[in-house]
């Protein structure tokens, strides 16, 4: 019996149940190089997903603090920087709270 796909196999040719089971099970080796493949590929890529997120873990967690920092630094010179370059003039209400804030350069 040839090895010929199903559909082309003509099923009268078929003389017995273990030629049946003969014709369906895989072979190994037609697929060799795939297994092996994906035997070595594996471990590989299940490190690599682990360490990759890992890294990632580790490089939010140490940058969070500088983000912080940086972003309180860079609200305070900015701060420093309007205060000197604009004065604020605020109109309030007879109550005493502001209605109205205008800003106008110094001078």
């Amino acid at each position: 019996m040839s090895k010929q796909p199903l559909y082309a196999t003509d099923i009268k040719e078929i003389k017995s149940r273990e030629e049946l089971v003969t014709m369906f099970t895989p072979l190994i080796s037609k697929h060799l190089a795939k297994l092996t493949e994906w035997f070595i590929q594996w471990p590989i890529v299940l490190g690599d997903l682990i360490f990759n997120k890992l890294l990632r873990f580790i490089g939010r967690n140490i940058v969070k603090p500088f983000n912080y920092i940086f972003k309180h630094i860079a609200k305070m010179l900015v701060r420093r920087a309007i205060g000197e370059m604009l004065q604020p003039e605020i109109v309030l209400s007879g109550n005493g709270e502001p209605i109205e804030i205008n800003v106008r350069r110094k001078q």
